[in-house]
């Protein structure tokens, strides 16, 4: 897939705030971490549910990309509708998007046209819909992997009991509580993300992103520094809501990075995600009548590279 789509697709797809008092109760140690995990297993199970999803990247405290959308899904038909915005710096633009009848179908607000993307003969195209098809086993042995990685540090979730079985979860990790391997990797990827080594062709690229979202993708180049040296992740927090029926209904993931791109200037980058979950089972994807309507259909082969 084109990589600067997946990044926009993953402001896209990444939902209701819950206030919590100064009157709940502070409980340290690793069941903060088992209340998370827990949550993020019961939420999983949702068959539907609203999402609301806000993604920001701000550079040296001036925002440089920003998603904000609202996505509707239901697994059991294979069904989703949401709308997103997006901005890069002084640039804009709105698109709406569903899932119907095996196909994607998405619509610039600047345009009449309905791009279709055509699902049908891609292999394992249901895999993105499956829900608890895997073999339990596997999924026991990745929880295992994890908890091992994690250590020592389930220890800084902090759980906060609220009134009506409702709770909040948070950690905070900065400088060396951050541990060194996942620095590394972490820093790796940062530098690879960013590095435009693995940009497409530019004008079949930017074609592409104006065909489809009607945003030109390469104005995005410009926007997000191409940190090179000394790169560092300062700080991770998270802030997750869980409400009475154990679902996560609103979490906050904040990255602090810092590094210098290559001319050598210093850049201090924060890419935030702010996610709410509502409407959990009571959920029903909008859907778009294309009779009569401007159509325009897209080789899935396309998303492919």
């Amino acid at each position: 897939m084109k990589k600067k789509v997946m990044m926009v697709g993953a402001g896209l797809t990444l939902g209701s705030a819950l206030l919590v008092t100064s009157a709940f109760a502070d409980v340290g140690g690793a069941q903060g971490y088992e209340a998370y995990k827990s949550a993020l297993k019961a939420t999983a199970t949702a068959e539907n549910a609203t999402q609301s999803v806000g993604l920001s990247v701000r550079d040296n405290g001036n925002e440089r990309f920003r998603v904000i959308s609202t996505v509707k899904e239901d697994r059991a038909s294979q069904a989703l509708s949401g709308s997103a915005s997006i901005h890069a710096g002084a640039d804009t633009a709105k698109v709406d998007f569903y899932h119907q009848d095996g196909r994607m179908i998405v619509k610039s607000a600047d345009s009449d046209t309905y791009n279709v993307i055509q699902e049908s003969g891609r292999p394992h195209k249901d895999e993105d819909w499956e829900d608890g098809e895997f073999d339990p086993e596997f999924h026991k042995g990745i929880e295992t992997i994890v908890d091992a990685l994690v250590g020592n540090l389930k220890n800084d979730f902090i759980l906060k009991n609220g009134e009506g079985g409702k709770k909040t979860v948070s950690v905070e990790l900065t400088g060396s509580r951050i541990p060194a391997a996942a620095n590394v990797i972490g820093s790796v990827l940062i530098k690879e993300a960013l590095s435009g080594k693995h940009s497409d062709d530019q004008m079949d690229h930017a074609a592409f992103g104006q065909e489809l979202l009607g945003f030109d993708l390469a104005k995005l180049d410009p926007q997000l520094p191409q940190l090179s040296q000394d790169v560092n992740i300062d700080s991770v927090s998270l802030q997750a809501t869980i409400d009475e029926n154990d679902a996560i209904v609103r979490q906050t993931v904040e990255f602090e990075i810092s590094g210098k791109d290559v001319s050598g200037a210093e850049h201090d980058l924060v890419v935030t995600a702010d996610i709410g979950l509502s409407g959990i089972g009571e959920t029903k994807p909008d859907a778009v009548d294309l009779a009569g309507k401007k159509v325009n259909t897209i080789e899935h082969s396309r998303f492919e590279d």
